[in-house]
């Protein structure tokens, strides 16, 4: 009774003892003034991002302060409104009259399967603001957890990991400002990682391509998903907060007119503090992730971001006569130039050195009586034992340049990449024991694995994006790929088209081939195999529409395909349980899928023009088989049928309730 009072009191608190006001008015074209329906308006710097409803109208409730508004919509120059002044009570009046232009084939999405996270997007697809991102409930404010939650996307309550439309989440290319990550993730014995490395206070957009990406991405059969840091405050700024299972700092600003701007954030768990506050002596874990960059203007013309990134898990865990010590490291250093050659022509460049390390250690002791004739004595006797050491390291230049000229928008480039690893694996287990003779005898099962693979990786690509008519936009490419260590020769075509009926409707339709080798990482040493598998090989067909509707419901509908081919062989386990040695799992078998399947369709509704109520949902249907010895079987990612729904009402602008 008390607490559905207090949801009544929430409800009802009046708006104006909070000192809020009101921003409403119209977008409107600036040369006959007609409204401009579905136009995004931004109010800078805070989460707060709205559609203007189909006669250009919107309106939104903030705090009593200033802003900065930005007003964007396809097809027409972004505009800005300084210092817009919200008083208490008052409901204020403006007008953003936005200017025509012909889009840049740079800004066109000609992709399906394409997210806008946390940015400003008006050439993008459906986006998730950052305000709709933090006030989804999930645990640790993660990140990988909240986009989890869209189309297409599959994920479990244990892991942070997700896959993407029937893949492996191994199959998904993960970079943060320009630089491929490496298993991002924290509690790796549980489920591959419960949390992610990155700190989603430091995330300033994402882009999340599920399907039919671009030839300028390679090594991944299904996602794309790229995480850009946030741009410093121009004022500085340092906080400093608390979630559910990590305390966080960061600290942010810029110095000489934003010529030189710094971010450092760090976090570290508290589960080990928790648990011996309980009591708990049964684990022990540790972790802590920091990320840092510093980013300096030389000149007009080029920008040199300088990057660090570092995270680490110790974990102790005994439960009866199992024990188990496992420590991950991560560590990464990057150079990121960013340069203009005038107007038409840009490039990037990354250099980088990766590290990569992990180490676990468990035995299994068991203790019984043995009967002696100076009375009841005990023995100890080690039924399994695991070592295990990994150590990887990655030097990396890669290079992107893009020139928009004569109607055509051309990208190429290169990445290359040394890489070196370590494995030094040992496990014996004891499988019988045997009564003799002479005493009991043990036999055990050992495996020893000790090699070191090296070998080089080059990626080249090429692709063209050009108008086929005014409303009409394609983008075709090729790729090549060489991996040394796995001696694979892998040619990628690919091609995108996209028609724009309305600024509020578009159908995209892709089709492509994708190749991954397998990492210098992934080589399955705890099942015993020393060897690489060959690339594996996925066709994507991919067809999408988009369309807003009077009133700002968003719809989004994509339909997939996706056929493979050399699938690579594996282990898999049957156990649910969380296992830190899973290779002594009794429960797994051994497939050699001769192909893969996957398809299904996505539908996905949203509807937020800055009222108090909004909504968005998700439904997605998908098959995920494969054919083993002739018959077709789900894969463990098959998943038929997800749902997600979440609504949010606002009663005021500092109060958001969320049902999820």
């Amino acid at each position: 009774m008390l607490s559905a009072l207090l949801v009544l009191a929430l409800l009802s608190f009046p708006s104006n003892l909070l000192a809020e006001g009101t921003i409403q008015g119209y977008v409107v074209a600036s040369d006959d003034l007609r409204p401009l329906p579905y136009a995004n308006v931004m109010v800078v710097n805070t989460p707060h991002t709205v559609i203007a409803n189909l006669d250009g109208r919107f309106s939104i409730v903030l705090p009593a302060g200033r802003y900065k508004l930005s007003a964007s919509l396809i097809g027409y120059l972004p505009k800005e409104l300084e210092d817009v002044a919200v008083d208490s009570g008052v409901v204020l009046n403006v007008t953003i009259k936005l200017t025509a232009r012909v889009l840049k084939l740079s800004a066109i999405t000609v992709t399906p399967g394409r997210f806008s996270i946390m940015q400003s997007d008006p050439a993008g697809q459906q986006t998730l603001t950052r305000e709709d991102i933090e006030s989804i409930p999930q645990t640790g404010e993660d990140i990988y957890r909240a986009v989890a939650r869209l189309p297409g996307i599959s994920s479990n309550d244990f892991s942070a990991k997700f896959t993407v439309r029937g893949g492996e989440h191994e199959e998904v290319l993960v970079s943060l400002d320009g630089l491929k990550l490496f298993d991002p993730f924290h509690l790796k014995d549980i489920n591959g990682g419960s949390l992610s490395i990155i700190d989603v206070k430091a995330v300033g957009g994402i882009d999340l391509m599920t399907g039919g990406f671009p030839s300028q991405h390679g090594g991944h059969l299904s996602g794309v998903l790229k995480i850009a840091s946030i741009d410093p405050k121009s004022e500085p700024q340092t906080t400093v907060g608390i979630s559910l299972m990590t305390v966080r700092f960061l600290t942010e600003g810029q110095f000489g007119d934003g010529k030189l701007k710094w971010l450092l954030s760090a976090r570290r768990g508290y589960l080990d503090i928790v648990l011996d506050l309980m009591n708990e002596t049964g684990a022990d874990p540790k972790y802590y992730d920091v990320f840092g960059k510093l980013e300096t203007a030389l000149g007009d013309a080029h920008t040199l971001t300088t990057s660090v990134m570092g995270a680490g898990d110790d974990m102790f865990a005994q439960e009866e006569e199992d024990t188990a010590r496992t420590r991950y490291d991560n560590a990464y250093v990057w150079q990121r130039l960013n340069s203009t050659f005038g107007q038409k022509i840009a490039a990037e460049t990354v250099w980088s050195f990766s590290r990569i390390s992990h180490d676990r250690i468990g035995t299994n002791v068991s203790v019984r009586p043995v009967s002696t004739s100076g009375g009841a004595q005990y023995s100890q006797e080690q039924r399994w034992h695991v070592e295990d050491e990994r150590i990887f390291t990655i030097l990396g230049l890669q290079q992107d340049w893009y020139v928009d000229v004569g109607g055509h928008f051309l990208s190429a480039g290169f990445d290359a990449k040394k890489l070196d690893a370590d494995y030094d694996y040992f496990n014996r287990e004891r499988l019988a024991t045997r009564t003799t003779e002479v005493g009991v005898i043990s036999v055990y099962d050992t495996t020893l694995v000790s090699v070191s693979p090296e070998g080089y990786e080059i990626g080249l690509y090429l692709s063209d994006r050009f108008r086929v008519a005014s409303s009409v936009t394609a983008e075709i490419g090729v790729r090549l790929d060489r991996i040394s260590y796995t001696d694979d020769w892998d040619l990628s075509p690919r091609a995108s088209v996209v028609y724009t009926r309305t600024s509020g409707s578009a159908i995209r339709a892709s089709w492509g081939l994708y190749h991954q080798s397998q990492g210098i990482h992934e080589m399955d040493v705890a099942n015993g195999e020393q060897v690489f598998y060959r690339s594996e090989r996925s066709q994507h067909r991919v067809v999408g529409i988009e369309h807003v509707f009077p009133g700002g419901l968003q719809l989004r509908v994509e339909g997939y395909q996706k056929r493979r081919s050399h699938v690579r062989p594996r282990w898999e386990n049957y156990s649910k349980d969380v296992l830190f040695f899973p290779e002594l799992e009794a429960q797994k078998l051994f497939l050699a899928p001769e192909s893969a399947e996957s398809k299904g369709i996505e539908v996905c509704l949203k509807r937020d023009v800055g009222t108090r109520w909004s909504f968005w949902s998700s439904y997605s249907t998908a098959w995920s088989n494969e054919s083993i010895g002739g018959r077709d079987v789900p894969r463990n990612t098959d998943q038929r049928h997800t749902i997600y729904m979440d609504a949010n009402y606002r009663p005021s602008a500092r109060w958001r309730i969320n049902l999820a």
